[in-house]
């Protein structure tokens, strides 16, 4: 029987790794040439890829208001909203590839770190506040559950033999172990030189370096 795997993707992470190198939001193209080398990689050029999962959360469309200055922002309107969008829609349609998508709730505001650079913010009144040192507080909710219940399933089910995990997320540590204990294999993916958990690389079979660079 063919040896197949599959790579699971939290979108959050790498757009956040892959900005924080290059100052840029990532494209599907970026994506793809890193699913491209990973495939590419001895470990798995003679095995069958079943699909990619990417798990992100829609940008939010909505309108809010700045508590100081009582501007409205229209969040789907943002350079970055636009860009998660063209992201999703076009590894929506690619091929091998599955979207997961959970969802985005912004319920509070939340002060810049440059505004209070240390720990601890400063005592009452010593700070007065301005419109720009203010943003929202925005909150990812379900990606989470549904990387680990996919892991599960695939676990449970062994239609795949070994699982590729793009993740910075400890909160996988459960699913990753019942997908060992299940005899599944477990890569995860150490983007260019970015920090890996100890708690991951405990519950991985492997650490699988992968340059992001065009």
């Amino acid at each position: 029987m063919q040896h197949t795997y599959s790579i699971l993707i939290d979108g959050g992470y790498f757009s956040k790794i892959y900005s924080s190198k290059r100052n840029a939001y990532p494209t599907a193209a970026d994506v793809m040439r890193v699913t491209d080398r990973i495939q590419q990689t001895p470990d798995f050029l003679n095995k069958e890829l079943l699909r990619i999962y990417y798990y992100d959360a829609p940008p939010l469309q909505t309108k809010i208001t700045n508590p100081i200055s009582k501007a409205q922002i229209d969040l789907g309107n943002s350079d970055l909203a636009k860009r998660a969008q063209r992201l999703h829609a076009t590894l929506s349609q690619s091929p091998d590839f599955a979207l997961r998508l959970g969802e985005l709730k912004q319920n509070t505001w939340a002060v810049k770190p440059k505004v209070w650079p240390s720990d601890k913010a400063p005592s009452q009144n010593s700070v007065i506040l301005t419109a720009d040192d203010i943003k929202p507080d925005i909150k990812q909710k379900g990606v989470d559950l549904r990387i680990g219940m996919d892991i599960a399933c695939m676990a449970i089910r062994k239609n795949v033999q070994t699982i590729v995990l793009i993740t910075g997320d400890s909160d996988m540590v459960p699913a990753l172990k019942l997908a060992r204990r299940e005899g599944l294999r477990v890569y995860c993916v150490q983007m260019d030189t970015q920090h890996i958990t100890d708690e991951l690389k405990i519950h991985s079979d492997r650490i699988l370096p992968i340059d992001t660079a065009p």
